[in-house]
Order: structure tokens, then C-alpha cells, then sequence
């Protein structure tokens, strides 16, 4: 089972994945953000894909932006969905 990395953002999705073991990611592809569903579905099929994880992006005094607060909105509608 593999891991997939997601860096969302508004427009673009940075989609990283590891190797079996989890001992190294690798970049996969960049992807429009407003098709991540399907493409997850398919991913998480044909990579056998055990975990999702989420960049979590923060201020350089460590607390929340509105981006974070995005973030944390889009993964909690995609952890509803799988």
C-alpha cells in the first residue's frame, strides 16, 4: 500500500506518492483542483493507495491563514468522501 500527498490549492493540485515501503515520495502530476475527486478515485484503485495526507499550510509565526482554513475545509469534504 502506498501513500498519496496532496498540496491543495485554489486552482492546482501538487499530487506526490510514495513507494511501498514509505521510505520515499516522488512527484506524480499537478492536477485542476476542481477534478481531484475523480482523480483520487482512480488513483487510489490503480496505486492500491492506504493513505491520504494533506500539506497544511501556516503564517511564518506558525498560526492559521485563510488559506489553512481552506484547507482544512477541503479535507474535511474529502475525508467525508473516503
Amino acid at each position: 500500500m502506498k501513500i498519496l500527498a496532496l498540496d491543495l490549492g485554489d486552482q492546482w493540485t501538487g499530487v506526490a506518492i510514495s513507494d511501498p515501503l514509505h521510505i520515499i515520495a516522488r512527484p506524480l502530476t499537478t492536477i485542476v483542483t476542481a477534478k481531484l475527486n475523480p482523480f483520487i478515485s482512480s488513483i487510489v484503485k490503480e496505486e492500491r493507495i492506504s493513505t491520504i495526507i494533506l500539506g497544511y499550510p501556516k503564517t511564518l509565526k506558525g498560526t492559521e491563514s485563510d488559506q489553512t482554513r481552506k484547507i482544512k475545509a477541503m479535507g474535511a469534504a474529502l475525508q467525508a468522501i473516503w
